[in-house]
């Protein structure tokens, strides 16, 4: 049997010379194509056996020879003409890469150049004659993700010889990472970095090119080396809060034969600080800018630099969630006493108060379900309706972006729509509704809405993406098996009608009306004892309610009543109502009565424990300390879902989680393969607008599969 080894060495030698031969031939238009064709099917060849080669610890093929780039001369003066750019070859799905020269000195000028590649370089497109440069620059440059900054606040950089604007911002990010690759022992040395940064690379006055280049955008991040994310200069100790963000991400639990390790001993002071300085970190812009999620979500690597400061991506993010954790579960919220606003403590929308902390955290969620993690890389599509959900309470200079911005991450397939800066923002916002909702056939997307005023010249049913969050939607991970099931329902219809109006037109079932709601509901950052008085008063709400009502004794109602909401162990069920389900697996613990919640668990984080207490938690003995209290898991619901959400009776005894503006009279009503039910107010005849989404435990328990769902809505 032949020598593995010595056929691989054969083989190689043997695609080496071919490629030196094709490189000598002189292309003409009669050999062009088939010389193209030819040297893209050697190039997978060389692809593959590189791959082979690799795993038998054999050296890989010679890489072609590349041709130096031009060291730009600094000598002359650059023009103050406006840049012209190149077209790109649309064919080859090319893009521009920046070349970003090195400098000899801090205050030399930004110096800059274009190189046009293919994204199927390695693939046998692009530019033939200069292969060698063309692969180089496509497996070495990174993608920078950043904010733009204020378009009034402009600097300069030196493109190609000319003079061309740039946002403060960016100048800044450019000076710290042009220098990244060079040998701090030879400055003289000028070397070339690559970089995909789209405020240069996209001809942003090209309508034509910016909708293509922007359809190209998950490819370029995930073709990339890696995505560098720049939060700014350093500010409000940030370096404080990087260097603890690599403290407590480097820290491990030690074990039997590890080096014992001495923790800080940092007292409430130093530790309020820390909170503060991270604080203000996962406050800075970069957070919410609506095309980050994208351009966290493919990347093979993803570094964070913040000044002269540089993290990982993963224990920057993971920083985040144990923030939120502490914060959101644990509810300790150390800033609501001290120098920050209660507002900026933890604050991205003005009616939500959704934490910064889960902000920044949700990025590493996507970036797992997208397939990217320091665990596993896979490709990973998701569904656009999701990723709305993100968006909404995001900031983009162009709102359609938070349409836009999406697309690359899911399924082209099934979501047949495309960047278009030619259509209008309602267009924009209408099409992606109708076809999720046309695509999924469920109804999931009117949890995004919100929007019972239209506002906006929007229908009801679809998604406002333009203002801030009313309430945070529920989870909608897992639908109800009976809602698959639902008899009589039919597809989901758009009607148009005269002077633009389009109505939305489907079955379901009235499952009864509001008869009472209560006027309390929680507030962004009310105190325990805040909570638990709410608690309180939702229990009350419901006692009163019986007797106003007229509920006997023993009717139906009340029946449904004891069982449930006025039972001894009602927090089990005041839990799954106000979690929207989403708690479904938590058990309270009780203590012998049977009615006495026992003190709940501290949450569970991944962080070494000791450092974290050592670092952000108070001891025991402080005032500021946390108590543990059994209703935990209450608290933390409603501080989440709780905010713009109150609790309603609905005919037949039931209670209701629903939206703040729902009133008496409103209809809860259930539709086919959705996986809550929604508020609606009738109008006239058979139309309606939505409220919002809404849970009642005691119908969802009571479904049957053989409901029959014959109820019109024509929803506008």
């Amino acid at each position: 049997m032949a020598d593995p080894a010595l056929t691989l060495s054969h083989t190689s030698s043997w695609v080496t010379d071919m490629s030196k031969s094709l490189s000598s031939i002189t292309q003409t238009p009669e050999n062009s194509h088939r010389l193209n064709a030819l040297e893209k099917r050697i190039q997978n060849i060389e692809n593959s056996l590189n791959t082979i080669l690799g795993m038998f610890n054999m050296p890989t093929l010679n890489p072609l020879p590349v041709t130096p780039f031009p060291v730009p001369d600094l000598t002359i003066p650059p023009s103050t003409a406006p840049y012209t750019y190149t077209p790109l070859n649309p064919l080859n799905h090319e893009i521009r890469v920046l070349v970003v020269y090195s400098s000899e000195s801090d205050d030399d000028p930004i110096m800059c150049s274009f190189v046009p590649v293919s994204l199927e370089a390695d693939q046998g497109a692009g530019v033939v004659e200069d292969r060698g440069r063309e692969l180089h620059v496509l497996g070495n440059f990174k993608a920078l993700s950043y904010t733009w900054g204020s378009m009034t606040d402009m600097k300069s950089i030196i493109l190609e010889g000319h003079l061309f604007p740039v946002t403060n911002n960016l100048h800044s990010a450019m000076l710290r990472l042009r220098n990244l690759t060079r040998d701090e022992g030879a400055k003289s040395t000028i070397v070339p970095s690559y970089w995909w940064i789209d405020a240069i690379c996209i001809d942003q006055n090209n309508i034509e090119e910016r909708n293509e280049q922007v359809t190209l955008m998950t490819r370029i991040y995930k073709k990339s080396s890696g995505v560098h994310i720049w939060l700014g200069e350093s500010a409000q100790d940030s370096d404080l809060a990087m260097d603890l963000v690599n403290l407590i991400g480097d820290a491990k639990p030690i074990g039997p034969g590890d080096k014992l390790v001495t923790y800080p001993n940092h007292g409430i002071v130093e530790k309020i600080k820390h909170w503060e300085a991270l604080t203000a970190l996962f406050q800075r812009p970069y957070w919410n800018r609506v095309w980050v999620r994208q351009e966290v979500a493919t990347p093979k690597m993803a570094v964070v630099s913040c000044g002269d400061r540089t993290c990982g991506f993963d224990k920057i993010t993971m920083m985040a969630e144990l923030l939120n954790v502490l914060n959101e579960q644990l509810g300790y919220q150390p800033l609501q006493h001290k120098v920050l606003k209660i507002e900026d403590a933890a604050s991205a929308t003005k009616n939500m108060g959704t934490s910064c902390y889960a902000r920044a955290s949700t990025l590493a969620k996507l970036r797992l379900a997208a397939g990217n993690s320091m665990y596993m890389q896979t490709t990973n599509y998701m569904e656009l309706k999701d990723l709305l959900f993100q968006t909404r309470a995001c900031d983009a200079t162009d709102l359609r972006d938070k349409v836009f911005s999406m697309l690359g991450l899911v399924d082209p397939e099934i979501y047949n729509i495309k960047p278009d800066y030619r259509l209008s923002l309602h267009e924009t916002i209408v099409s992606a509704a109708q076809c999720i909702i046309s695509k999924t056939q469920n109804l999931d997307l009117l949890s995004a809405c919100q929007n019972l005023e239209k506002v906006h010249g929007l229908p009801s049913w679809a998604p406002n993406l333009l203002d801030d969050w009313k309430c945070q939607p529920f989870e909608t991970t897992t639908v109800q098996t009976w809602k698959q099931d639902m008899r009589g329902a039919t597809d989901f219809i758009f009607v148009f009608e005269g002077g633009g109006e389009c109505v939305l037109r489907t079955k379901g079932r009235k499952d009864g009306k509001i008869v009472a709601i209560s006027e309390d509901s929680p507030n962004p950052f009310d105190s325990l004892a805040k909570l638990d008085d709410l608690y309180a008063k939702w229990k009350n709400f419901v006692r009163i309610s019986c007797k106003k009502l007229n509920y006997k004794k023993d009717s139906q109602e009340m029946q449904v009543m004891e069982s449930k909401f006025l039972s001894k162990k009602s927090d089990q069920w005041w839990l799954w109502l106000i979690s929207g389900w989403n708690d479904i697996a938590y058990e309270f613990r009780y203590a012998d009565d049977g009615r006495t919640l026992l003190p709940d668990q501290v949450p569970a984080y991944n962080q070494d424990k000791k450092m974290v207490e050592s670092v952000l938690l108070p001891d025991a003995g402080d005032e500021t300390a946390v108590e543990m209290t059994g209703k935990r898991k209450i608290y933390e619901n409603l501080r989440k879902y709780g905010i713009g959400r109150t609790v309603a009776i609905l005919e037949g005894g039931h209670v209701a989680f629903v939206p703040k503006g729902s009133i008496v009279g409103d209809d809860y009503c259930s539709f086919r393969n959705t996986s809550f039910a929604y508020i609606l107010r009738k109008q006239k005849g058979t139309r309606y607008t939505v409220v919002g989404e809404a849970c009642c435990i005691s119908i969802e328990t009571a479904r049957t599969k053989a409901m029959v769902v014959n109820d019109t809505f024509e929803i506008i």
